[in-house]
C-alpha cells in the first residue's frame, strides 16, 4: 500500500507571525536608514564647500590673482540670489571684483563645477556687512592673493528639513581659513563666526 506524502509548507500562524516580525524590522530600520541617508548628504555638501573654499583660497595665493566661489545658475553663471548654493557653486578667477563671471573675458578662467544639491538641500553662506551691523545673506566669496577673505569672517549653513539641530556649518575666519562650527557645550546647534548658533533661516 503506498504510503501518503508529506506536505510541507508554513502553517497559517508561521506566516503571520513571520509578517509581524518584518513589519518590526522595517519600522525600527526605515527610520534608520533615512536618517543615515539625510546625515550622508548633509556631510557631502559640507565637504564639497570646503573643498570649493580651500581650492579657490589656494589658487588666490599661487596664482596671485582673486578666486571666486559663487552660488550658481543652470547656465554656469554667478546667481545673484543669495539663497541659491543648492543649485551647486562656480570656482573661477578673475582678477578684479566686479562679480561678472561670464566666460567672455579673457582673463576669467572657470576652474570647478559642482552640479545642484539634493533637493532638501538647504545651504546659505553669511557675513556681516561692511560696517558690520548686519548678518546678511551672500551669494559669493573670494579669496585675494593674500589668502584672505573679502568677507573676513563668514558661516555657510548646510541644512534640510529636520532644521538646525541637525544641520553642519562651517566657518571662514578673518585669515581666510575654513573650519568645521562646533556646538557650544551640550548644544547640538554649531556656532557661527560670530559665537553664536546658526538658525537654519
Amino acid at each position: 500500500m503506498p504510503k501518503g506524502r508529506s506536505q510541507k509548507g508554513f502553517t497559517l500562524i508561521e506566516l503571520v507571525t513571520t509578517m509581524a516580525i518584518a513589519g518590526i524590522l522595517l519600522g525600527v530600520g526605515i527610520p534608520s536608514f533615512l536618517t543615515a541617508v539625510q546625515n550622508n548628504r548633509l556631510s557631502a555638501d559640507y565637504r564639497e564647500l570646503a573643498s570649493a573654499m580651500n581650492f579657490a583660497r589656494s589658487e588666490a595665493i599661487k596664482r596671485g590673482k582673486n578666486v571666486w566661489v559663487c552660488a550658481r545658475r543652470n547656465d554656469n553663471r554667478c546667481a545673484t540670489g543669495r539663497n541659491r548654493w543648492s543649485n551647486g557653486w562656480l570656482v573661477f578667477v578673475q582678477p578684479d571684483t566686479s562679480f561678472s563671471y561670464n566666460g567672455t573675458r579673457t582673463d576669467d578662467e572657470l576652474l570647478r563645477v559642482v552640479d545642484e544639491r539634493g533637493e532638501d538641500s538647504h545651504i546659505v553662506l553669511r557675513s556681516h556687512n561692511f560696517n558690520r551691523r548686519w548678518y546678511l545673506k551672500r551669494s559669493y566669496i573670494y579669496y585675494s592673493p593674500s589668502g584672505e577673505s573679502n568677507w573676513q569672517g563668514a558661516t555657510a549653513e548646510f541644512c534640510d528639513s529636520r532644521g538646525k539641530e541637525h544641520a553642519k556649518a562651517l566657518n571662514v575666519n578673518i585669515t581666510g581659513s575654513i573650519r568645521k562650527a562646533h556646538p557650544n557645550g551640550n548644544d547640538t546647534v554649531p556656532i557661527d563666526f560670530r559665537g553664536r548658533p546658526i538658525t537654519c533661516a
